[in-house]
């Protein structure tokens, strides 16, 4: 541990290195949650007949956007120290974003590889195998999102108490 004073202030480098630490792991674990959203979203519609998906996407889109925007607001809440009041339909709004930016990088990312790699043959093992490692290393991108999103006001009813800590 290296103590060095600056103007008269003890600067403790261990204590900047661990709270630099401990935010890329905040935005690393709110990006983790927004990817494994959209890897479920995926694999549902990846083993749907095509007749069904039309159907599961709106029941996804109405379903899954609320839920995913109230779990991204509250650890916003826990890991940001935002105090934000918003509507059910700034809630939705939110979550709506979030899937869609996910489930748009997932299925760009996996169909960019597919042909470049398998020669566009469908190989639904394949497919997921890329999706699971896109959900590990993409948090860091997703996390960044989602900090912001999570401050977004949709509604004109929506207050905010407080901004970023």
């Amino acid at each position: 541990m290296v103590v060095e004073p600056v103007r008269g202030e003890i600067y403790d480098s261990v204590a900047s290195t661990d709270s630099r630490l401990m935010k890329a792991l905040k935005i690393y674990l709110q990006g983790l949650v927004v990817a494994v959203f959209g890897l479920l979203v995926y694999v549902v519609f990846l083993w749907l007949p095509l007749d069904y998906l039309t159907t599961v996407f709106l029941l996804g889109l109405l379903v899954g956007s609320p839920v995913l925007g109230t779990v991204n607001s509250r650890i916003s809440m826990h890991f940001w120290s935002q105090d934000h009041r918003f509507s059910s339909l700034t809630v939705l709004g939110q979550g709506a974003v979030l899937m869609f930016i996910c489930m748009g990088v997932l299925s760009d990312a996996i169909t960019s590889v597919v042909f470049a790699i398998v020669g566009g043959r469908v190989q639904y093992g394949f497919n997921f195998q890329w999706a699971l490692a896109l959900t590990l290393i993409l948090p860091p991108f997703y996390g960044f999102i989602a900090k912001e999103v999570a401050s977004w006001r949709i509604s004109p009813s929506d207050r905010v108490t407080c901004q970023f800590a």
